[in-house]
C-alpha cells in the first residue's frame, strides 16, 4: 500500500485526537509538540492547527470546521504584543487555487469577534463574493478600559511597530501564509472602538490596506475624552499631523467609507465630520462639496451619501450619514449594537472594497507554485 504524506498527515491527526481524549494533554503543547516534528509544508501546517474548541478542522470531510478555522496569534517582541483569538471565514467553494480578498472586522466594546460576525453578516456576503473573512478579537488588555474595548486612544497601541495595530497586520500576515490572499485586496472596518482601531490600521498600514471603513468610530490618535461628558475632540489639524507622523516614507491616501448616525449618542456625528476633514486635511482632499450625492430613505431611516475624489477622479472618501440610528452596525442582522431597520451598511463596504484595490503592492510574488491540499469546502 502506498503511504502518502496526506495520509501521514491524517494518521498523526487522529492520534493527537487520541491523547487529547486519553490524556486531556493541553491543545497549546500538543500543537507546539506537532509542528516541531512535522515537516510536511503546508499539509502539516493546515493539519496542526488548533481552535479551544477542540481539534476540529483535521479531516477533510469536517467541512464545516474547514471553512471556519479559529487560530490564535502568538505574543511577538515588539512592545505591546499579545496573543491573540481570531476567526476565519472562508467563502464556499474555497480550494486555495486563486488569491482572494480578505476583509477583517473588529468588533466594539462589550462585543466579541463572534458578536460582530453574526451581526454583520460577512459571512454571506463572503460565500457569496468570493472573500476570506477575519474576525480578531482583543483577547486581553493590561490597561483600564470598558469591556474588549480596543485601546484607540493609547499612542502605544497605535503606533506603527508595536502594539494592538501591529498585531492585527500580523494577524494578516498569519493569513497569508495559510491561505491564499490577494496582497492588492486586504481591507479593514470595524465598529465603535473597532471602527477607531481600524482607522489606525489604515493610517499605520497605508501602504499595504487597500481600502477600510469605519462604522460609528473615531479618528486617528483621538482622545478619550471626545466619547466622555462634553466630547472635546481634538483640533482636525493636530489629528492630522499624528497621521503624516505615523505613515512617515510610506504615506497614501487610503480610501475610506465612513457610516455614523447624527442620533448617536454615545459617539457623536462630530467624530466621523473629524475623520473625514482629517483624511482630506492630510491627503489634500476639497470637501467643501461632494462631487457625487444621493439620499434616500430606507423603512424610517434618512440617509446620505457624498463621495469625494482625489486628483485622479477616483474617490478617497465617502461618507453615509444616517438619521436616527443609535449606537450599533446599520442594518445588520438583530442582535447587540444592531440597527436592523437602516440600510444594509456591510453590503455598502463591501461594494466600496471591492471598487477600492491596492494599485500596487510591494513585493508581490504572482506565482505560487502550491496549493493546499486541505482547503477544500463544500
Amino acid at each position: 500500500m502506498r503511504i502518502t504524506g496526506q495520509a501521514v498527515v491524517e494518521l498523526l491527526a487522529r492520534f493527537a485526537r487520541t491523547l487529547v481524549r486519553r490524556a486531556r494533554a493541553p491543545q497549546t503543547w500538543l500543537a507546539i509538540c506537532l509542528n516541531r516534528s512535522i515537516s510536511l509544508g503546508r499539509h502539516a501546517r493546515r493539519a496542526t492547527a488548533f481552535s479551544w474548541a477542540g481539534f476540529r478542522g483535521f479531516f477533510p470531510g469536517d467541512r464545516d470546521a474547514d471553512r471556519d478555522p479559529v487560530r490564535m496569534s502568538r505574543r511577538r517582541p515588539y512592545p505591546g504584543s499579545r496573543r491573540r483569538r481570531y476567526t476565519l471565514h472562508l467563502p464556499r467553494g474555497y480550494t486555495g487555487r486563486r488569491r482572494l480578498p480578505l476583509v477583517m472586522v473588529l468588533h466594539g466594546c462589550w462585543q466579541c469577534h463572534d458578536d460582530i460576525r453574526a451581526i454583520s453578516n460577512f459571512d454571506t456576503i463572503a460565500d457569496r463574493a468570493g472573500f476570506i473573512a477575519v474576525y480578531p478579537f482583543v483577547t486581553s488588555y493590561r490597561d483600564l478600559r470598558m469591556q474588549n474595548c480596543w485601546g484607540w486612544w493609547s499612542a502605544n497601541e497605535i503606533r506603527p511597530g508595536g502594539g494592538e495595530v501591529e498585531d492585527l497586520w500580523q494577524i494578516v500576515e498569519e493569513v497569508k501564509e495559510e491561505f491564499e490572499v490577494d496582497p492588492r485586496r486586504i481591507h479593514i472596518t470595524g465598529l465603535s472602538s473597532g471602527g477607531a482601531m481600524a482607522v489606525a490600521a489604515m493610517v499605520v498600514h497605508s501602504s499595504r490596506i487597500a481600502s477600510g471603513a469605519v462604522v460609528a468610530g473615531l479618528p486617528y490618535s483621538e482622545s478619550s475624552l471626545a466619547i466622555a461628558f462634553g466630547r472635546r475632540h481634538k483640533p482636525v489639524e493636530h489629528v492630522a499631523a499624528a497621521m503624516n507622523g505615523a505613515m512617515g516614507n510610506s504615506k497614501r491616501p487610503v480610501p475610506i467609507f465612513i457610516a455614523h448616525s447624527r442620533a448617536d449618542e454615545v459617539i457623536g456625528i462630530r467624530a466621523a465630520e473629524h475623520i473625514r476633514d482629517s483624511w482630506a486635511t492630510c491627503f489634500e482632499i476639497d470637501t467643501s462639496r461632494g462631487t457625487r450625492q444621493r439620499s434616500g430613505n430606507f423603512r424610517g431611516t434618512p440617509w446620505m451619501h457624498t463621495e469625494y475624489r482625489g486628483e485622479n477622479r477616483r474617490t478617497i472618501i465617502e461618507t453615509l450619514f444616517l438619521e436616527g440610528k443609535a449606537h450599533g452596525w446599520y442594518g445588520g442582522n438583530p442582535g447587540a449594537f444592531s440597527c436592523p431597520d437602516a440600510p444594509d451598511i456591510s453590503q455598502r463596504i463591501w461594494r466600496f472594497f471591492r471598487a477600492h484595490p491596492l494599485e500596487q503592492a510591494a513585493g508581490v510574488d504572482d506565482a505560487k507554485p502550491w496549493s493546499h491540499a486541505m482547503s477544500r469546502v463544500a
